[in-house]
């Protein structure tokens, strides 16, 4: 576990001093991380623990550094590294929690799936604005699915707490109504 959480660690180290402009100000001048940074990178060390065992309080500590990260960033400035990398992480920290339920049997392989889908629906869309027109992608469809993570981040810690058919409904539920803002926003 150690090792395996290094390494992951060092993956997104490399990756921050191999993309050097992801630690400036969108216009370019050079700037230390910011706290707001210091907790995505955090929530991003806690992939391989989360992915290892879906402990609630593992969860919980990641969905906490993810709202704070928005409200420390709101009140300073922030990287580019911190913005970019941030649906990044929390895609890993979703994906990892999955990877868990399915292994401990927490969730049924359709809810998974239906979750899975909703992060690809939403990284199918990212790559194909990014590839496909060389833009960013529309903050308003990237967001979409903001009013509904409070719903799926429920639904997996019930998983992680043992109460499947509540972590069915919510998970389930919350991936629907994801799946359905961001198919309103992306027309």
């Amino acid at each position: 576990r150690i090792i395996s959480g290094l390494a992951w660690w060092a993956t997104v180290g490399a990756m921050l001093r191999w993309h050097l402009g992801m630690v400036e100000t969108e216009d370019g001048d050079p700037r230390p991380l910011s706290p707001a940074d210091a907790l995505t990178l955090a929530r991003a060390w806690l992939v391989p623990a989360i992915a290892d065992d879906l402990d609630p309080r593992r969860l919980a500590v990641a969905a906490l550094t993810d709202v704070l990260d928005g409200t420390v960033a709101r009140a300073g400035h922030r990287a580019r590294a911190g913005r970019d990398l941030e649906g990044l992480v929390d895609a890993a920290v979703l994906l990892a929690a999955l990877r868990a339920a399915a292994r401990t049997g927490l969730l049924a392989r359709p809810t998974i799936a239906l979750e899975a889908l909703r992060l690809l629906a939403g990284a199918g869309y990212a790559a194909r604005v990014y590839f496909a027109r060389a833009e960013a992608p529309d903050p308003r469809v990237t967001r979409a699915a903001r009013r509904t993570t409070p719903v799926r981040v429920a639904g997996l810690l019930a998983a992680g707490a043992g109460r499947r058919r509540s972590a069915h409904v919510l998970l389930i539920g919350g991936s629907i109504g994801s799946v359905t803002a961001l198919a309103r926003r992306a027309r």
